[in-house]
């Protein structure tokens, strides 16, 4: 929220799902036929509002949930659906690779091993509200 502007400037949703796994990706997330993810369903951000980097300190609260529920639960990835092409360039720059390379605007997923290996958990406020 912004001060004194009721409506919200960006949100986001989550939640856990099985998603079906394509056997070209299995070494990428070394689980066979499907695996339990952590998807985010939704981010946006106000059109007058996006391009200022708003849609990285998303993210790096998205983030910061997908270490509690990796923590939790050791879900292998998070996963998503790009809207359009330029949140899948958005995705892209994040780490976020293709499930299934041949349709790049279906599925994307980021390996839990490799974001965690990349960036230092100290990184991340678990402790947060």
């Amino acid at each position: 929220m912004a001060p004194g502007d009721p409506a919200p400037v960006a949100f986001y949703a989550t939640n856990f799902q099985v998603s079906q796994l394509n056997r070209k990706i299995l070494n990428l997330i070394g689980m066979v036929d499907q695996f339990p993810s952590f998807h985010l369903d939704w981010l946006g951000v106000r059109s007058e509002f996006q391009g200022d980097g708003l849609g990285e300190i998303v993210m790096g609260r998205v983030f910061d949930d997908f270490l509690r529920a990796y923590e939790l639960g050791r879900v292998p990835a998070m996963t998503l659906i790009p809207a359009t092409k330029r949140s899948r360039d958005f995705y892209l720059r994040l780490g976020f690779v293709d499930l299934i390379p041949s349709q790049p605007m279906k599925k994307m997923v980021l390996p839990a091993r490799d974001f965690f290996a990349a960036v230092p958990l100290a990184a991340f406020d678990v402790d947060g509200p």
